[in-house]
């Protein structure tokens, strides 16, 4: 009798451990296959990617998408202005104090660590310096249009622009600013408010080499070049590409997306 209570004693002990066991090695197993989520969003979709937290964190996924997207990476800082007045209060140092926050922010920044992204990270690092060397010049050409004479981004502006700018004629800087103010004023709501405002209002003030000048460096110097600079940047197959890496970082990505 003893030795039956004695067995029985075992085989119970035996049975009520059997699912604790079994418990504890399902969990090792879901630990060995963890997953977690992040969700971002588009201009017309929201998307939610399942991923693997010991490949790469939140944090970094958050901060690659950022370098994809463009967020928080270009410079604030005023770099033109619409009348000549406004000239003083561009500041240089305000200026390189943003670029060099925003430069550490880049040396500090951790993103998913692949050879692709570390080189659009460097792209947009390239992107930054490329854009302070562009508003540092435009700063100082209000006052010395002689830097524009010859730089890296002389040869993305318009040649009769250039021409007028740095001539140093004023007679002929005033003649191309009158043609120049009624070229841009035609994409305008109302052509004629439009050149009243930048031409007409001014071309009898004391002050109007500086007022034509003014204009001329934004609309004539500033726009095309940057436009241009913007265009090399943002090509739609390098869009593409990121958009397809970007996803490749999930293991799903479900999309939902608004109707255009």
């Amino acid at each position: 009798m003893k030795k039956f209570k004695f067995l029985y004693a075992i085989l119970l002990a035996f049975c009520i451990l059997m699912p604790q066991n079994s418990k504890s090695q399902n969990k090792t197993s879901t630990a060995k296959n963890p997953v977690a989520t992040f969700t971002w969003e588009d201009a017309l979709c929201s998307n939610n990617g399942r991923y693997d937290p010991r490949k790469y964190t939140a944090n970094q996924l958050q901060n690659t998408l950022d370098i994809w997207m463009h967020f928080g990476i270009a410079l604030s800082t005023d770099a033109t202005v619409f009348s000549a007045k406004q000239i003083p209060k561009l500041s240089m140092a305000d200026l390189t104090k943003e670029y060099e926050n925003r430069k550490q922010y880049f040396d500090t920044l951790q993103i998913v660590d692949t050879p692709f992204w570390n080189k659009i990270k460097e792209l947009r690092i390239d992107e930054l310096e490329e854009e302070y060397a562009l508003k540092k010049i435009t700063i100082q050409a209000y006052t010395d249009v002689s830097v524009l004479k010859s730089n890296q981004f002389s040869k993305l502006c318009p040649p009769d622009v250039l021409q007028a700018l740095t001539s140093g004629n004023d007679n002929e800087l005033l003649s191309f600013w009158k043609i120049f103010v009624e070229k841009e004023c035609t994409t305008n709501g109302s052509p004629k408010d439009c050149e009243n405002r930048f031409y007409y209002s001014n071309v009898n003030s004391p002050n109007k080499v500086m007022e034509a000048r003014a204009f001329i460096i934004t609309f004539g110097w500033w726009n095309p070049v940057n436009r241009k600079l913007r265009e090399a940047r943002d090509s739609d197959s390098l869009n593409s590409k990121m958009e397809k890496e970007f996803n490749q970082l999930f293991t799903r990505v479900k999309t939902e997306c608004e109707e255009p």
